[in-house]
């Protein structure tokens, strides 16, 4: 299958263009982690790929 958005790509757009190091400094979210984020991402970036660039 082709990537239609590659892991970087991701990572970029939700890392640096949304701004999660500001979101996970937040008080709400002090129990998540930039590793937790990538961990998650990692586990489930092809479902992301495939159901929501592509459904």
């Amino acid at each position: 299958m082709t990537e239609l958005i590659r892991k970087r790509e991701l990572n970029v757009l939700l890392c640096e263009f949304l701004d999660t190091e500001a979101v996970l400094a937040r008080p709400r979210h002090t129990d998540y982690s930039r590793e937790v984020l990538d961990a998650v991402l990692g586990h489930c970036a092809q479902d992301l790929r495939g159901s929501v660039c592509a459904p």
